[in-house]
């Protein structure tokens, strides 16, 4: 169990360095599941959830737009 929390803490911390220049976007409520037949997965939605979407420079040689 303490492996696991290291390890997603260690996880967690490399992707706030990867987006530290990207803008996310306000929280919106919705209630969107799947998109064409096609069941999103709970990180997918989780993420819009709290973010929907944003855009901006991702590492160091890379942009986003969600």
């Amino acid at each position: 169990m303490i492996k696991k929390y290291i390890w997603r803490k260690g996880r967690l911390k490399k992707l706030e360095e990867l987006f530290k220049e990207f803008e996310f976007n306000e929280s919106i409520d919705y209630d969107i599941k799947e998109i064409n037949g096609v069941q999103l997965s709970s990180d997918y939605l989780e993420f819009m959830h709290k973010h929907n979407g944003g855009e901006g420079d991702v590492g160091k040689n890379s942009y986003m737009d969600l």
